[in-house]
């Protein structure tokens, strides 16, 4: 397994920071896995990049194409209906009430 691109100790420490909630194991597991594919996703594309330019060195361009690559590629699977589903699932009345009034919003007709 690669050197994942962020320490999971700094990562349990972030979230920590963020959401003012204790970390679980699992949790930083999980999401040092998701930023390592991602990671791993991106750096391989903007290698591909740059070596179809016959240069040696990553630049910015590259890894925003690189990213905007795996957004296209990834997009869908990560806002399919069933993903949406479950997440929508775990929300409680409050978030589905907020959520309601955001979509009613956006199928207001414009003015």
């Amino acid at each position: 397994m690669p050197t994942p691109p962020v320490r999971p100790t700094t990562l349990a420490n972030f979230l920590q920071e963020e959401t003012g909630l204790r970390v679980g194991a699992d949790a930083t597991d999980r999401l040092t896995a998701i930023l390592t594919q991602v990671a791993e996703h991106v750096a391989a594309t903007a290698a591909a990049s740059a070596r179809a330019e016959d240069r040696t060195t990553l630049l910015e361009r590259d890894v925003n194409d690189a990213f905007e690559t795996f957004l296209r590629e990834e997009g869908p699977a990560l806002f399919s209906p069933a993903t949406l589903f479950n997440a929508i699932d775990n929300v409680d009345n409050d978030g589905l009430t907020q959520l309601i009034t955001l979509l009613r919003a956006d199928l207001q007709p414009p003015r």
